[in-house]
């Protein structure tokens, strides 16, 4: 069994590095683009991407390879004098699920809050059914998110640095 996956990991990382090459040498729609080779938690090579420099709106891209087609799994962030929105995540199908694609993007996402010193992070959580609810509780809650009664996210990264 571990043969095989390691065959499979090894192909997919092949992929991988091949398509960072293709995206390092377009661009991000004409602009600078940071394309970072990562890991997940549980090996996986990944590539995350987002724009260097861009305005108000950041759209954080994870490329994964799942069942032999490559996925792009997305984050769109906003910024205001409020701080960083977080105003989607788009991990939707059940086989992109807790493989710790949104643990990447949520660590990027930070990092660029820091970059761009923002002093907080909110957001909506919208959920579907009572398990997606408690999933997103449990996601948010393990980056220090408040969540409210009305199911809004909030991040002071005054307190968290």
């Amino acid at each position: 069994m571990f043969g095989i996956r390691g065959i499979i990991n090894n192909r997919n990382k092949k992929k991988i590095y091949a398509y960072k090459d293709s995206l390092d040498k377009q661009g991000f729609f004409q602009g600078k683009q940071v394309n970072e080779i990562k890991e997940t938690k549980y090996g996986e090579i990944v590539i995350v991407s987002y724009p260097e420099n861009s305005d108000n709106t950041v759209n954080v891209y994870l490329t994964c390879i799942l069942r032999r087609k490559r996925r792009h799994l997305r984050m769109y962030l906003n910024f205001n004098e409020q701080g960083m929105q977080i105003a989607d995540i788009q991990i939707l199908r059940k086989v992109e699920q807790s493989r710790g694609y949104g643990e990447l993007m949520m660590e990027t996402a930070l990092h660029i809050a820091a970059i761009r010193e923002a002093k907080t992070v909110f957001g909506d959580m919208v959920s579907d059914n009572d398990e997606q609810r408690v999933r997103q509780i449990n996601y948010y809650s393990k980056y220090g998110f408040t969540i409210s009664p009305e199911n809004q996210l909030l991040l002071d990264l005054r307190i968290v640095k």
